[in-house]
């Protein structure tokens, strides 16, 4: 009566790691297929680009009174830099796609680009960007 037992604890132990083997599979085809592409990096890369001149270029620091000519003049200013950013977006895009080694791992794709300004590392996986320093 316990050989039945024994077989199916055996039959078992052997699917085990079939099974594991391949989920993994599947896991590694997934993360091939949603890989992203430099394209997508390179929108993505000059959406943060611009957002960081934004922030650090084109906003004004002092707080706004909006009696004194020089707090109007500065809003003026950070106005004209933003709709300026906005408007070079394809001049970014070119920046960046020139100055851009992808290291493609066929799973994760490592992007570093370095535009002058700036240094940017930047891990691709499962469709998504995270930016390493």
């Amino acid at each position: 009566m316990t050989r039945p037992k024994q077989n199916k604890a055996k039959r078992a132990d052997r699917l085990y790691p079939k099974v594991a083997a391949g989920m993994f599979g599947l896991l590694l085809l997934a993360m091939a297929f949603t890989n992203p592409s430099k394209e997508k990096y390179i929108n993505f890369a000059a959406q943060e680009f611009s957002a960081q001149v934004k922030e650090g270029v084109c906003q004004s620091q002092s707080e706004q009174n909006p009696d004194n000519p020089l707090d109007a003049a500065n809003s003026l200013v950070s106005r004209i830099c933003m709709v300026g950013v906005n408007l070079q977006r394809d001049l970014i895009k070119d920046v960046i796609e020139k100055n851009t080694a992808p290291q493609n791992f066929l799973i994760f794709t490592i992007y570093r680009t370095e535009t002058g300004i700036q240094e940017f590392t930047t891990l691709a996986i499962f469709g998504n960007f995270f930016v390493l320093n």
